[in-house]
């Protein structure tokens, strides 16, 4: 699919910066994650702040 073909893309890149924005859902802490280079920007929900950027399925920071 597109969207896994771009967080690959931005997993294999050199520089790669993160960001995390919490919101409450429901009365549950969700996470926006957004990751992004000069060539790709990946967003990803999860309810996870700290294991998403290092569980080697998605993108992580440079």
């Amino acid at each position: 699919m597109w969207y896994e073909q771009i967080a690959e893309q931005a997993k294999k890149t050199s520089h790669l910066d993160a960001d995390e924005t919490g919101w409450r859902v429901g009365g549950q802490t969700q996470w926006l994650w957004c990751f992004t280079n000069e060539r790709n920007c990946y967003y990803k929900i999860d309810r996870s702040r700290g294991e998403l950027a290092s569980d080697g399925k998605h993108p992580s920071p440079s």
